[in-house]
């Protein structure tokens, strides 16, 4: 097997190889456009010229094609996309975050439970807190307290006797219950607690207890809308990993203008199974060798060619995954109980 600096002296026939010329002169002189339209015509200049003075062609073997072949993914890799790493034998891109991926979503609205770009842009952002619903609670009583467990309901008489209840050296408080003013006592806490139906009641009806109510509330909208968003999320992140597979974060120091260092986290895939598809399909596609032998990418980065490839659905579709419009209620009567506890001091 030639190793790849063989196969780029090969390409290069320009130089008088008894000569000293460096590998990186090679390098520089090699017209990886000419190989790109030799591998995908399958055809390479004989050096013969018919009587209109035009290049005559010679079909390529398959070994010659496959070393070119190679020959061009290794240059790719290593000497043109700016987001490409190499490591071993394994080719990674770079990605900031990945909301960077929202634009390779369907540019369409999210209707009927498919996810359109401007959805994944909002459930994707790094920064921006996404609440996919409000007004959430129409009837509190049914779906907020009646999702009360017996733990929740006993931190809301914590909370009861710790702010509201008073005593014979402080005073009690009177609130008013149906039109009745009462004493807020101990005992009378206790003959609520027995019935939680009854407290339940109470709080909703009662605007002495406006705040515990509306905080409730508050808790049970924030665990509805962090289930909605994160099935939301869960099917953006599989439609994206389905493709290029679950990336890692890393990390690395890098130096400002000024001088000073900093940190940049990035996400790392490993691409090494889908890099030759992309490019191929890029180039079968999108470039017509017959006609011009000269057809560069439309950009400097893999990332960017790749959305580009799935817009123009050179290779593979626009992401539109489905996704739960509605959240699971188990999962968010889960979360609203774990959340009580932490609301109920807003």
């Amino acid at each position: 097997m030639k190793s790849i600096k063989q196969i780029i002296r090969e390409e290069i026939n320009d130089f008088d190889w008894t000569s000293t010329i460096t590998y990186d002169k090679a390098l520089k002189n090699f017209d990886w456009m000419e190989t790109a339209a030799e591998i995908f015509t399958g055809k390479a200049e004989s050096g013969q010229y018919d009587e209109d003075d035009d290049p005559i062609y010679r079909e390529l073997s398959d070994k010659e094609i496959d070393e070119k072949s190679e020959l061009l993914e290794w240059y790719l890799v290593n000497h043109y996309f700016s987001d490409i790493v190499v490591k071993g034998k394994k080719i990674f891109m770079e990605v900031g975050h990945w909301e960077d991926f929202a634009e390779m979503f369907e540019d369409s609205d999210s209707q009927y439970g498919y996810m359109g770009r401007s959805l994944a842009k909002a459930v994707l952002a790094e920064d921006d807190y996404y609440e996919p619903y409000y007004g959430v609670v129409q009837n509190w009583y049914d779906e907020v307290w009646g999702e009360m467990n017996p733990d929740s309901i006993k931190q809301v008489v914590d909370h009861i006797r710790e702010k509201y209840v008073g005593d014979d050296m402080s005073g009690y408080r009177t609130i008013e219950v149906d039109g009745e003013e009462l004493e807020l006592t101990e005992d009378l806490l206790q003959s609520w607690i027995g019935d939680s139906d009854v407290l339940g009641t109470i709080i909703r009806d009662s605007d002495d207890f406006e705040e515990i109510k509306h905080n409730l509330e508050r808790a049970y909208e924030t665990a509805y809308n962090d289930v909605s968003r994160n099935q939301i999320w869960k099917a953006a992140h599989e439609a994206i990993t389905d493709l290029f597979g679950e990336g890692n974060w890393e990390s690395k120091v890098v130096k400002k203008y000024d001088g000073t260092e900093k940190t940049n986290n990035y996400l790392l895939f490993d691409i090494t199974d889908i890099f030759w598809d992309v490019i191929s399909s890029y180039f079968e596609n999108h470039c017509d060798f017959d006609y011009d032998r000269e057809c560069d990418f439309e950009y400097g980065n893999f990332f960017d060619n790749v959305r580009f490839s799935m817009t123009e659905e050179y290779w593979e579709e626009e992401l539109n995954p489905r996704f739960d419009e509605y959240p699971d209620h188990r999962e968010v009567s889960k979360y609203f109980n774990e959340m009580v506890g932490d609301y109920l001091y807003y």
